[in-house]
């Protein structure tokens, strides 16, 4: 499916965040970072799409600032180096849509080699 990302920040110097018109499938390989460890602000997000109590409360307090809900990021996202389709697997009830997914995920910087 086509689809075109356009960028709503007044401030930014680009139009779109990555060449539009794109499939989901090339968002996906080329333009955003899906190995990278999600940031709390993402679970955040994500806690939003889901509609299991535990698994939203559980989003809920590794994006907050508690020493408990710090210490679990810790060790179920950073020490397990989950990212974002592991967390998507183990939450079955969280149902973000695509576009969300991809606004949320840092775009993928080039690598000079």
């Amino acid at each position: 499916q086509v689809f075109t990302l356009i960028n709503l920040d007044e401030d930014s110097s680009k139009k779109h965040p990555f060449p539009c018109p794109t499939t989901y499938r090339t968002a996906l390989s080329y333009y955003v970072e899906i190995t990278a460890l999600p940031r709390t602000h993402i679970l955040k997000e994500l806690s939003v799409y889901t509609s299991d109590p535990v698994e939203k409360s559980q989003l809920e307090l590794m994006s907050g600032t508690t020493a408990e809900g710090k210490q679990l990021y810790q060790t179920w996202v950073v020490d397990s180096c989950r990212h974002i389709a592991h967390i998507l697997e183990d939450m079955k009830t969280c149902k973000p849509p695509i576009d969300h997914i991809l606004e949320l995920l840092p775009r993928l910087q080039p690598r000079f080699y």
